[in-house]
């Protein structure tokens, strides 16, 4: 939301090097999605993302996916490194599409 509360909070923040952010972006992401991933770091990580809509989009986008896959077998989602996230627990896509097993792929 923008206020100017916001704005001021946003102020008070470091620039960020895009580099380095996206730096640090791949190797969480290649940590994370990795096939001997931590499940404990995963879980921490998605602690944060409930608040932000991550578990609504993802529960929204499997059913869509589910709903494409009814007429198309084969059918690709490209997205955010972070819907790629095997989660037990079923609040990530691919944990949702798990009994489809969905192939990832991290591109970057």
């Amino acid at each position: 939301m923008i206020t100017k509360e916001n704005l001021r909070r946003i102020l008070v923040f470091a620039p960020m090097d895009p580099h380095e952010e996206l730096r640090k972006q791949r190797t969480l992401a290649r940590r994370l999605t990795s096939w001997n991933a931590d499940q404990f770091l995963i879980q921490a990580f998605l602690k944060g993302k409930p608040g932000d809509g991550f578990v609504q989009r993802d529960r929204y986008m499997s059913l869509c996916i589910k709903e494409v896959l009814k007429t198309h077998r084969k059918t690709i989602h490209a997205g955010d490194w972070e819907h790629l996230l095997d989660d037990p627990l079923e609040n990530t896509l691919c944990g949702l599409l798990k009994g489809l097993r969905p192939k990832r792929i991290l591109a970057f």
